[in-house]
């Protein structure tokens, strides 16, 4: 579990684990200073692992209590699992991707998920498991632990 403060003020919180029953659901939710909430459930009812096995449930948004547009969620939901059902969800996303990357060099522009979004997972993941080991907040940039240039951080030397 790890709470994270945000340049703004804002608060987050994001709890992972691998060691509860597989069938609960995995959420994203969102909520904002007005009470207000979004969200997604992400996988349903199994871990989806690429290759292996097969996902239990389509991810659907499960939360929506934005104020006038609390009845839209059941039409949502109904769409998404609708969508779901029609594309082969093991290579729907991964192909959006790769045309996307594709798309990219031909107007030479950055692709929409570039390598440095997901170094920002890994650095994010890094200060928690830094801050669990050390019993401290940590702050970014993190600061390099080592030579080598690639301890967890954004910025290490391979992407400079």
């Amino acid at each position: 579990m790890a709470i994270i403060r945000f340049k703004n003020g804002a608060l987050g919180n994001i709890l992972v684990t691998n060691s509860v029953n597989p069938a609960l659901y995995g959420k994203v939710h969102v909520f904002g200073d007005n009470g207000a909430g979004i969200g997604v459930q992400t996988d349903g009812g199994a871990m989806f692992i690429a290759g292996v096995s097969s996902v239990a449930e389509p991810p659907v948004n499960d939360l929506w209590t934005i104020p006038g547009e609390e009845p839209l969620l059941n039409i949502w939901k109904k769409e998404d699992e609708e969508f779901f059902a029609s594309v082969d969800y093991t290579r729907y996303y991964h192909k959006l991707q790769i045309e996307d990357f594709l798309r990219a060099l031909n107007e030479n522009r950055d692709p929409l998920v570039d390598g440095r979004t997901g170094r920002r997972t890994v650095e994010l993941f890094t200060a928690i498991y830094r801050s669990q080991r050390d019993g401290k907040p940590v702050k970014f940039p993190l600061e390099p632990e080592s030579d080598s240039g690639y301890d967890g951080r954004l910025t290490p030397c391979i992407l400079r």
